[in-house]
């Protein structure tokens, strides 16, 4: 077991920029639309971390600007589901993939990153984006792409999902709802695909 990360803590991110056009992998080697952001660490559940953008928090809950209390009610609500869902879907790895197998993650809590998704909130924005789950962050990463399809140089090596800071104020049941999709997509990619790439390499169990 690892100790707690404390609420304060920062850290860079790698989260999206608007993007021109389809294909975020192209897009990342060709133009740079993703980017580092820094986060601050607003809340600590059981078994998450609630990390929000700096430039989408404030005191006052309003837009795509989230407060303190809007982060620890997130975090409860995911420690609400998650045994739940994983008596259903089974558990997230709590590995990494590295060029030399399996590595263990040193801090096995969910990480959720809270910000305006492709930064394109609205006061009457009525579709986009309301989370993501992106396989990258289970690799660790590299300096630079191998070819256009590395996306390991974007990855926040962890277990990392994403939910929308404009729609969580807008439509925060919508965004609970997003808490289990996208947990469900962590389950499956260690469940499916790490399981699979075991299987392959003969490496120990994930």
């Amino acid at each position: 077991p690892t100790e707690d990360l404390t609420v304060g803590v920062t850290k860079d991110l790698w989260v999206d920029v608007p993007a021109s056009t389809a294909g975020a992998i192209e897009l990342f080697v060709n133009s740079s639309e993703y980017t580092k952001r820094r986060a601050t660490l607003q809340a600590v559940g059981t078994n998450c971390y609630i990390w929000v953008l700096n430039e989408n928090f404030s005191d006052s809950a309003f837009g795509d600007f989230i407060t303190q209390e809007k982060a620890i009610a997130l975090a409860e609500k995911f420690d609400s589901i998650y045994e739940p869902i994983r008596e259903v879907f089974g558990t997230e790895s709590d590995k990494i993939i590295s060029t030399n197998g399996f590595c263990i993650i040193s801090d096995t809590k969910v990480n959720i990153v809270v910000y305006d998704i492709e930064d394109d909130y609205t006061e009457d924005q009525g579709s986009g984006v309301a989370g993501y789950f992106w396989a990258k962050d289970y690799y660790t990463a590299t300096e630079k792409p191998s070819n256009k399809d590395d996306v390991r140089p974007l990855s926040n090596e962890g277990k990392y999902f994403y939910v929308d800071s404009g729609f969580l104020n807008d439509y925060p049941d919508m965004i609970y709802s997003t808490l289990a999709h996208e947990f469900q997509h962590m389950i499956n990619f260690g469940q499916k695909t790490m399981k699979s790439m075991k299987s392959a390499t003969k490496q120990s169990d994930i």
